[in-house]
């Protein structure tokens, strides 16, 4: 449904520490799904578990991915991320940023195609 919806808001975990990718099947297939729709997609929670340097690549890779999204053509924009930065709800383990993980976050929230919620 072009022109009806601004986006679509979706949320993506990945459970397991140190996978090989964030850009897992279920999500290729979102992104597929709504770029048939000529939907981009927000990310209103996502997270990747891990302390080490192997778990801040996977969030490094993920966050390219979604900067790429409008001209990789593998399926809809990626127009907004929010990092769920929490134990809460759960309760397999949390998804809070430590270690080399919060410092690549914290690198990330600075580079240019971030944009801070006191920006207008």
């Amino acid at each position: 449904m072009p022109n009806t919806f601004d986006f679509a808001g979706v949320d993506h975990y990945v459970y397991k520490e140190s996978v090989a990718s964030m850009n897992t099947a279920p999500f290729r297939s979102v992104r597929s799904f709504y770029a048939s729709r000529g939907v981009p997609i927000a990310l209103g929670e996502w997270g990747n578990r891990g302390t080490d340097a192997v778990a801040a690549n996977e969030m490094q890779a993920f966050y390219d991915l979604a900067i790429g999204s409008a001209t990789d053509g593998a399926g809809a924009r990626v127009v907004g991320m929010a990092y769920f930065d929490s134990n809460l709800n759960s309760p397999a383990g949390g998804w809070s940023l430590t270690g080399e993980p919060l410092n690549r976050f914290r690198a990330l929230m600075t580079a240019p195609t971030s944009l801070l919620n006191r920006q207008n």
